[in-house]
């Protein structure tokens, strides 16, 4: 690259920041100290001194243009957030889809992508978010009040495809969630998840009923004689992280949820590739089928999740809501002749927004 492009960069990169910390001079900004904004972006102090001394390569400043761009975004979210007291689901969406809606293909930018998510949520940042005590009805029926918060995920999901070719698997790891209250009633809560799913293969390419054991005509169970992680015969291929709008309403016998994709990003394992008898554009093909594809469009159903205690003052950390769910892997699109696994999806609340009780 050319010192005439690294300049250009250099010149947007202060630029980018100058939006939201004043002036810069003698390598300074005027609205915050360097080590301050270094810690904001992630970077050390040293990193970010060759950055704003332009002594960095031209990588670096590469990545250091797209971070103070997504931190610059982040900062303008929050202060809407912050003057808005009541937000409806449209501007949320609107919000993670101008942070998130990028098909990323480096680890560094899916990671930018997790911690740009989960700082937007900040009890401590965007307190409007979530609905207050002081805004419960006076006679405090309100049942999802104490249900806001953050939620993860409390057990890994692994599920088998059906493709043209055998071998390809979905293990959900992790999430992270954040819900509200949506509704006067207290009864709808809104929910915002983002959703680590990896793309595992299996190098002896068993074919797909090996894994599953015949619960019913149109419903399975997974079956996975050892775990992804200690088996060898598996090998991770692609990571995919979702940004996932739930609505949650509290039903007389239990609570019920429906969900949309908001967008999803893709990471390769290009190192595993040569292990398979494919080409990378071949493999990279299919993943891609299955991430943005099939799985992007959620053939899910999933039934009530029963309350996890009777009376909702009661709620606490630690309190889990159990789905259970139908993944439809074969004939999709042909509702006559489904093949579907049956699998368990749980939440459990780790950040309870208020652990106080209304009386």
């Amino acid at each position: 690259m050319t010192n005439e492009e690294s300049n250009q960069l250099y010149h947007t990169f202060v630029s980018e920041l100058s939006r939201i910390y004043g002036s810069f001079e003698n390598f300074q900004f005027k609205k915050a100290t360097n080590a301050t904004i270094a810690s904001e972006l992630n970077y050390s102090n040293s990193q970010f001194s060759r950055l704003i001394h332009n002594t960095a390569s031209h990588g670096e400043l590469e990545r250091a243009v797209n971070s103070a761009h997504q931190l610059v975004k982040l900062k303008n979210f929050r202060r809407i957030l912050k003057g808005t007291a009541l937000i409806s689901s449209i501007i949320i969406t609107s919000l993670i889809l101008l942070l998130a809606f990028q098909k990323n293909d480096t680890e560094h930018e899916i990671h930018s992508m997790k911690d740009s998510f989960k700082n937007l949520f900040k009890e401590d940042e965007v307190l409007n978010f979530y609905t207050k005590l002081q805004d419960l009805p006076t006679d405090c029926n309100f049942p999802s009040y104490k249900y806001q918060g953050e939620w993860v995920l409390n057990n890994a999901i692994q599920i088998p495809l059906f493709r043209e070719k055998n071998g390809f698997h979905l293990r959900i790891s992790n999430s992270v969630l954040y819900t509200k209250s949506a509704n006067a009633q207290g009864t709808i809560m809104e929910g915002y998840e983002l959703e680590t799913m990896e793309i595992w293969y299996d190098l002896e390419k068993r074919v797909i009923d090996e894994f599953l054991i015949s619960d019913s005509e149109n419903q399975k169970l997974p079956k996975y004689k050892e775990d992804f992680l200690t088996d060898k015969n598996f090998v991770k291929l692609a990571t995919s992280s979702s940004v996932i709008r739930h609505e949650f309403s509290f039903e007389e016998t239990g609570i019920q949820k429906e969900s949309s994709i908001i967008t999803r990003d893709i990471n390769y394992e290009s190192d595993q590739f040569k292990k398979l008898d494919l080409k990378e554009p071949t493999v990279k093909k299919e993943l891609e089928k299955i991430a943005f594809g099939q799985t992007s469009r959620k053939p899910i159903n999933c039934a009530l999740a029963p309350y996890p205690k009777a009376d909702f003052h009661q709620i606490e950390e630690g309190d889990q809501l159990n789905f259970s769910c139908l993944f439809n892997i074969k004939n999709y699109g042909n509702t006559s002749n489904l093949n579907s696994v049956l699998y368990g999806k749980s939440f459990k609340l780790k950040n309870q927004y208020i652990s106080a009780t209304c009386n």
